[in-house]
């Protein structure tokens, strides 16, 4: 906290009061001002999960999170069994997801 007032003081409010035209002051002060703010508050980013739709089951919300994690230890070891378990849980997947919607529709 005590690093942003320093920020706003010293390069905000200092320096504008050097710039002798007042728009040129004023268009400094913004966008310092913003970049500062935006520095230390930035724009928080949400992620809507929306469950609602009809074809999405417990069952295909287990095999997601089941390829998912195969997906993590795959990366993370390199090994070759791993990846051989990702294919097939990601063909799992896909299979499952084409038959839910064909069965939605």
């Amino acid at each position: 906290m005590i690093k942003f007032f320093y920020l706003i003081y010293f390069t905000v409010i200092h320096y504008t009061s050097e710039i002798p035209d007042v728009d040129m002051a004023l268009d400094f002060f913004s966008k310092s001002f913003l970049s500062i703010v935006n520095k230390h508050a930035p724009y928080k980013r949400l992620r809507i999960k929306n469950r609602s739709i009809p074809w999405f089951t417990s069952g295909l919300s287990i095999l997601l999170r089941n390829r998912n994690r195969a997906w993590s230890l795959a990366r993370h070891s390199g090994d070759q069994s791993h990846w051989t378990f990702l294919d097939s849980s990601e063909i799992g997947v896909q299979q499952l997801l084409d038959w839910l919607k064909t069965i939605a529709i």
